[in-house]
């Protein structure tokens, strides 16, 4: 089974359905569109990043990795780890990641400063491979399947930007 990352649109009054109550939330259903990195998201997650400054290490982790989300636990209520131990896992698994407009904004600035040049002169599958990044073993080969990758990546984030749309992420 391989990993993934999917990216789903979502309008400001889903996502407002989402944050009251997230069990309600059907994301196939409520989604306006959703695109699927395939073993890809990794690989595009280190080369966007790979001699970048800091402010854009960061900034695509927010797409890759969002800290912000929507959750039906109340972690104000949590003060100490036998609290966290008592909820359950099933309430983990429906926290809902997401990206709010004005970072899918940011983000779409820097990836249309990119092109496939960009991801060339990024892409070292020797150095993929060593430093473990997902699928942990790049060649040559894996290099055209990257682009269109990192277009299809593109497109997602500049269909939410044009409607001001969230963005939620699923790995897995």
């Amino acid at each position: 089974m391989s990993q993934s990352a999917t990216l789903y649109l979502v309008s400001k009054e889903i996502f407002e359905k989402a944050q009251g109550n997230p069990k309600d939330f059907d994301v196939m259903n409520d989604c306006l569109s959703y695109a699927s990195l395939e073993n890809m998201h990794e690989g595009l997650r280190y080369i966007l990043s790979r001699n970048q400054p800091r402010e854009i290490r960061k900034l695509v982790d927010k797409l890759f990795n969002p800290s912000t989300f929507i959750s039906p636990i109340d972690f104000s209520n949590l003060k100490k780890s036998e609290d966290f131990a008592e909820i359950d896992l099933q309430e983990y698994e429906e926290m809902i990641f997401y990206v709010a407009p004005p970072v899918v904004s940011e983000i779409n600035v820097y990836l249309e400063k990119l092109d496939d040049a960009f991801l060339k002169e990024n892409f070292h599958p020797i150095e993929m491979s060593q430093e473990d990044i997902y699928p942990w073993s790049w060649g040559d080969s894996d290099f055209q399947r990257l682009v269109e990758t990192f277009r299809k990546l593109k497109n997602v984030v500049k269909e939410a930007v044009a409607d001001e749309n969230y963005i939620f992420v699923c790995i897995g």
